[in-house]
Parts: C-alpha cells; sequence; structure tokens
C-alpha cells in the first residue's frame, strides 16, 4: 500500500511492523509542506509536485498557496 496517505518510505513501513499504532497514524490524510524561508529558494518544484501527485494516485489533493 503505498499512496498519500501512507508514506511510501522502507523506514515507515518497517516502524508499522514494529509498532502496529503507527499504522492509525499512518492511515489518516497528511499534509505535506513545499515551503521554505522567503531567503532559500525552492528548488525543483514542478518534480515535487509531480511526485506527489503520483504517491496520490486516485485520491484527491487539495493545494494551499499562501505568503505571509
Amino acid at each position: 500500500m503505498t499512496d498519500l496517505f501512507y508514506p511510501d518510505y522502507t523506514q515507515h513501513q518497517n516502524l508499522v511492523k514494529e509498532h502496529e499504532d503507527l499504522g492509525k497514524i499512518y492511515s489518516q490524510p497528511m499534509a505535506v509542506w513545499l515551503g521554505r524561508d522567503r531567503y532559500h529558494k525552492l528548488k525543483r518544484v514542478p518534480s515535487r509536485i509531480k511526485r506527489l501527485l503520483k504517491r496520490a494516485k486516485n485520491k484527491t489533493v487539495v493545494f494551499v498557496i499562501y505568503s505571509i
């Protein structure tokens, strides 16, 4: 099971095997932060967004864009 609602990193999969309660947390929708502070420019934005959309598969993705 690898989609937006379950981190597809091997480390997380191994942790769920050891600690079943983490599966409850990983089964919930999660947010992904793509921002940086104003002094550090974010790199590879298109590829980061493509990766996020690929992981989401058929789930609904909501992008919130703001400037503080």
